[in-house]
């Protein structure tokens, strides 16, 4: 311990939190390829499609309307704000916690559905005890 360095404080808890991000990384990188630029791409395809679907909105209401102004000025809030809306929501509320342990897949009986999330308990539970 140095004079000017106070010293480090960890609860048992980041301890768990950081082990269990380091063993989520890992099985990360065991994954194919293909399973990996799902999980890192899969936030944009979705804001993609919701940018799809408002363009199709946009579209039907101005056709059922007979709009014929401002075409651009209608389309591209209908594009913009559903692809950034989706991507920032699937990106802190699906992906974020799914690397950062922070959300496990559970099914109905309340055991995990994912192989990964069994090696991932099994490693927990061995550093907890």
């Amino acid at each position: 311990m140095t004079p000017g360095k106070p010293p480090e404080v960890v609860s048992p808890l980041e301890k768990i939190e950081a082990e269990t991000a380091k063993v989520l990384q890992e099985l990360f990188e065991q994954l194919p390829e293909e399973d990996q630029t799902f999980l890192q791409r899969g936030s944009i395809f979705l804001g993609l499609n919701a940018s799809v679907c408002g363009l199709i909105a946009n579209s039907s209401f101005r056709k059922i309307l007979n709009i014929s102004q401002a075409r651009i000025v209608s389309t591209l809030p209908t594009i913009v704000i559903p692809l950034t809306a989706t991507y920032v929501a699937c990106s802190s509320f699906i992906v974020h916690p799914v690397l950062t342990g922070k959300l496990v897949a559970q099914s109905y009986h309340g055991h995990c559905c994912d192989v990964s999330c069994i090696k991932l308990l099994t490693v927990v539970s061995e550093f907890a005890a």
